[in-house]
């Protein structure tokens, strides 16, 4: 099957962000629970009133796994999402032009009852 990467170029492209965003985010997610693990391995958790030491420091590192994950994961699926749909698009239009065939030879006098 001869593959038309030349169609839909935005399309590409904006997968192509979708992908490279979630990827970002979720680097940063992981970064972000690394440097609060090291914080609560010295004994450092956030100075928020309602948080304290290392029970606040979990509560954040759980929160920043589910919302920074979800966030990633959902951005970068995105992006496959509009890959599939381009896939999908390119199957059926190869799939139409070989059950076409060759066009039919009319003949002299013959009636086109469906067109």
């Amino acid at each position: 099957m001869k593959s038309q990467s030349g169609r839909f170029p935005a399309l590409r492209i904006i997968s192509a962000i979708y992908k490279v965003l979630g990827a970002v985010v979720l680097l940063l997610t992981f970064i972000v629970i690394i440097i609060q693990l090291s914080l609560l391995a010295q004994g450092a958790g956030p100075n928020l009133p309602f948080m304290v030491g290392a029970t606040g420091a979990l509560i954040v590192i759980l929160g920043v796994l589910i919302s920074g994950g979800m966030s990633g994961l959902t951005l970068y699926a995105f992006g496959e999402l509009i890959d599939l749909l381009m896939a999908l698009e390119e199957n059926t239009r190869a799939m139409r032009q070989q059950q076409a065939g060759p066009p039919a030879i009319e003949q002299p006098g013959q009636q086109q009852w469906l067109k």
